[in-house]
């Protein structure tokens, strides 16, 4: 998950037993820079956590395409995000 986020985020998963890690942020746009998930990703992990920020989406394409090459779930956080949209769409 992006290492700018609110901790209800984070919380959410070390509440459960999860150990995040965290990914820095793309400086433009608060959001995580996906170019840097690759290098991130072992064999314990298990989810990729987007927090869109500011009405501004993440790049899901490309955060789908990694999670799906490395058998990873995604799970969205958009309470920064309403009404905002990512390629046209909601």
């Amino acid at each position: 998950m992006p290492s700018f986020t609110f901790v209800s985020t984070v919380n959410a998963f070390v509440m459960r037993g999860a150990i995040p890690k965290f990914i820095d942020i793309q400086q433009d746009i608060l959001n995580m820079d996906e170019g840097l998930l690759d290098n991130l990703i072992n064999q314990k992990t298990k989810v990729i956590v987007p927090v869109h920020y500011a009405g501004v989406g993440c790049e899901m394409d490309k955060i789908i395409e990694i999670a799906n090459r490395n058998n990873l779930y995604v799970v969205e956080d958009n309470a920064h995000d309403l009404f905002g949209k990512y390629k046209d769409k909601h």
